[in-house]
Parts: structure tokens; sequence; C-alpha cells
């Protein structure tokens, strides 16, 4: 029995779709923001304070978690709070810090 296989268009987007995620990914301030994103939604300004970076690194890295639809943003007031976008986003980055981060 065959496994569920795309058709090949099909399969050749979504492969492509998955390493853009994983390059996302492959880079430590990107990952540690996911990472902190997990336990709950946070400004830049907060990100930046609890990874020790300046907040103008910080949103730059922010701009480009949402322009990979990583993550969605939402202004409370004054502040843009930062969430992950989906549940699948998160139970990746869930397997990463448990695996590698305990």
């Amino acid at each position: 029995m065959k496994a569920n296989v795309l058709e090949p268009d099909k399969f050749i987007a979504a492969s492509d779709d998955a390493a853009r995620f994983l390059r996302s990914m492959g880079h430590g301030p990107r990952l540690r923001i996911l990472c902190l994103l997990l336990e709950e939604a946070r400004s830049s300004g907060e990100l930046a304070r609890m990874l020790g970076m300046r907040e103008a690194a910080a949103s730059q890295q922010l701009a480009l978690l949402r322009a990979e639809r990583l993550i969605e943003s939402a202004r409370e007031g004054q502040y843009v709070i930062y969430k992950i976008a989906n549940p699948a986003i998160a139970q990746i980055v869930g397997i990463l810090r448990d695996t590698f981060c305990k």
C-alpha cells in the first residue's frame, strides 16, 4: 500500500515551504525568539530584554519571522505583541526546545 504522496508539483511546493521554514529557524536569535513565544505572546521590547539584544535587532528578526508567517502580531495599546502563528509551528519548536534545551 502506498503512503499518501502528493502530486509532483504539490510535493515540490510543500518541500520548498518546509525548507524555507527550516532556514528561518536555522538562526540562533530567531529560534530563541520562537522558544520564548512558546511560553506566551510578548512584545519586541520584552523579547529584546530577555535575549540581551537591542530592540532594533529583535524587531528585525521578528519582521523576518512574520514575513515567513511563523509568527503573527497584534497591536495592544502602544505595543505590538507577537505570538506563534499556528500550532504546527509551536509543536516543531517545542520538540526542538525539549530535545536541545533540557
